[in-house]
């Protein structure tokens, strides 16, 4: 796998619940006309974005709840220069996929398990029926607010903006006709310091809209290719994604899920830290689509993180800020599923493994009934052809056996023998890849 590059980047997937108007990413209203806005929410948010020499690309599939006749506006903030900052609208929205490496890895470990249970031949039933390896803009100027860029596709308004105070920034949207106070535009107070850029998105013309698509309505979740997107670009030293803003609506309930690419994990700083759940995925099949702008991503073979939040809004504190980082395990995760593709590679190990694991057994069932590891321990290697090789050999051996336990006055019995050795190494199989998964994971780490 060639999955080692620089690039951090985000898949954005945010599913928020019917009752909380709310989005995770900055603040969205709607109303029939925009001088009556409400706040709404956004059935699913899914954005993709790349992060490489300090600049950041975002696509997000545009997805507002909308009636008949509403009108909507959606606002969020992006941190950079004004001059770097590079709005669009795009019909296009990528398929992602992935496996998880780590789960995957765990499952081939377990398959393995599973095979070297097939030599007791009574769990093997049990064994075969569960899976074992699985796998464009004008500018323009009002009193202390600058339009930096402005466009207009399909029904769908995109500006950049700054403004000095909430108070300008109300006007400014009131000039627009959208009746949004400066007490519900509150939360934006900590972007209007000079070192953000505020993205305001609105639908101008849902007729348009719904000419270019015609599902926009009635298809719930964008994740078929052709999907009206917003494309934002800017300048960001650290992958960033705005959550500030939705602490304002305090108690609502909201799920979000974020897909990175890369192995990423929030800033050790952020109180956000231990709020997002972490698994790890590889997309190893091919992008079907993808616009042009974010020719950045690769087709296949990159990794990717899905970040999970449950909770409430005003849990939300910081804004996101992510950093690169090496799961525990992922390196031993990696290279299994690597030897794994390669059956004729990994036979040579199994063997090992059981052979160890069947000479390990029948030593301590040996011992247990007798007090006795020699000879006995070599009765395991007849374990590599199944549980009735060894009854076969034990019985073959019973003379010699019964010799060499004369001293401790008990009589050897092959079914006794074949028990506790069966028993052993069942017990055994599964501690061993129990050990090697928590060596490879929680103590070597990464």
């Amino acid at each position: 796998m060639k999955m080692r590059s620089k690039i951090i980047f985000f898949v954005v997937v945010i599913s928020l619940a019917v009752a909380a108007p709310c989005l995770a990413d900055g603040m969205a209203y709607k109303g029939r006309d925009f001088s009556s806005m409400r706040p709404i929410a956004q059935n699913e948010q899914r954005a993709v974005i790349t992060h490489k020499n300090g600049v950041e690309k975002m696509l997000i599939a545009i997805s507002l709840e909308m009636e008949d006749e509403d009108n909507a506006i959606w606002i969020f903030p992006v941190p950079g220069r004004p001059q770097d900052v590079k709005v669009d609208v795009l019909d296009l929205f990528p398929r992602f996929s992935g496996k998880e490496p780590l789960v995957e890895a765990y499952e081939v470990l377990t398959g393995i398990r599973n095979l070297s249970l097939l030599t007791q031949i009574y769990p093997g039933f049990t064994c075969c029926l569960m899976p074992a390896l699985s796998r464009a803009g004008k500018f323009a100027e009002v009193s202390e607010i600058t339009v930096h860029e402005s466009i207009e596709k399909w029904g769908i308004r995109a500006e950049t903006i700054t403004a000095q105070s909430l108070e300008v920034l109300s006007d400014y949207l009131a000039e627009k006709k959208v009746g949004l106070n400066k007490d519900e535009l509150k939360t934006f107070e900590h972007y209007l310091d000079g070192n953000y850029v505020l993205v305001v998105v609105w639908i101008e013309s849902r007729a348009n809209l719904l000419k270019q698509f015609p599902d926009y309505v009635s298809k719930r979740h964008p994740d078929l290719g052709r999907w009206p997107c917003l494309y934002v670009e800017f300048s960001s030293q650290r992958a960033f994604y705005p959550l500030l803003a939705t602490s304002a609506y305090g108690d609502s309930k909201i799920l979000i899920n974020l897909f990175v690419l890369g192995y990423v994990a929030p800033d050790a700083n952020s109180p956000l830290t231990d709020s997002f759940q972490r698994k790890y995925f590889i997309q190893d099949s091919k992008l079907r689509e993808f616009p042009y702008q974010m020719k950045v991503l690769p087709y296949r073979d990159f990794q990717y993180t899905r970040l999970t939040f449950r909770g409430s809004a005003g849990d939300l504190k910081d804004d996101l800020w992510l950093k690169p980082v090496s799961p525990p395990g992922m390196w031993f995760a990696e290279i299994l599923l690597d030897v794994s593709d390669k059956p004729f590679i990994l036979f040579g190990p199994i063997l090992l493994y059981i052979g160890i694991l069947s000479y390990l057994s029948a030593g301590i069932a040996g011992w247990i009934l007798y007090r006795k590891w020699q000879g006995f321990d070599m009765l395991g290697f007849f374990n590599l052809f199944t549980l009735v090789a060894v009854i076969f050999a034990a019985r073959w051996a019973r003379n010699l056996l019964t010799g060499q336990i004369q001293d401790t006055g008990k009589v050897f019995s092959v079914g006794r023998f074949a028990f506790v050795f069966s028993i052993t190494f069942v017990a055994l199989d599964h501690l061993l890849i129990w050990l090697i998964w928590g060596w490879a994971v929680y103590l070597v780490g990464a």
